[in-house]
């Protein structure tokens, strides 16, 4: 039965685009959301680069989705999107500091590009050497004590940033009093199924 239905509806061109037609009017009410960027003036951008309209609309949709994965092919402007879409969150008053995790090795090319596409910009760009504990907790001062539009850290940098001990044991208490209640049948708030 499913093959000679198969069979007449790709028989007949007409038929079957009819037939489509009837089934997306009826059915299909999902629609992909599209961004508009091109009325995006970016302030403090250099005058001198073109966004192309694919990277307006980009930056547009993660000023208004704010969790956004940017998935163009290489060579498409990832990073330019990133940036100008950071600086304009910041203009707007959306974030106060973004702090940008790259790989290691790209903690100045991303520095650059961003002087480059915003020559007036206030970034700290950490790159990957090594530093002591001391070195690194004057960085952390430095990073939070600042006006910066954005921090841009090399990821060697990020997994060494940790919540100091005691916040740590606390929280673990507070895990093992809550487990405790609800294994005794105290904590009305948590539901075991």
């Amino acid at each position: 039965m499913k093959e000679a239905f198969k069979d007449w509806i790709y028989k007949d061109y007409a038929r079957r685009t009819h037939l489509e037609q009837i089934y997306n009017d009826t059915f299909n009410n999902l629609v992909l959301k599209t961004y508009d960027g091109s009325q995006l003036e970016l302030e403090g951008f250099n005058q001198y680069i073109s966004l192309r309209p694919h990277q307006k609309n980009s930056i547009f949709r993660t000023i208004q989705d704010r969790s956004v994965c940017l998935d163009h092919q290489v060579g498409a402007g990832k990073t330019l999107c990133a940036i100008a879409s950071c600086m304009e969150q910041k203009r707007m008053g959306l974030v106060n500091k973004t702090l940008i995790a790259v790989p290691n090795h790209l903690t100045e090319q991303w520095g650059d590009e961003f002087y480059k596409a915003y020559p007036n910009a206030n970034v700290l760009v950490v790159d990957s050497k090594d530093i002591t504990e001391k070195e690194r907790e004057l960085l952390y001062n430095q990073i939070a004590n600042n006006n910066y539009d954005a921090v841009i850290i090399a990821h060697t940098h990020l997994e060494l940033l940790s919540n100091p001990r005691e916040i740590i044991e606390g929280l673990k208490e507070e895990e093992l009093v809550n487990a405790e209640k609800t294994l005794k049948g105290k904590n009305w708030l948590i539901k075991i199924p």
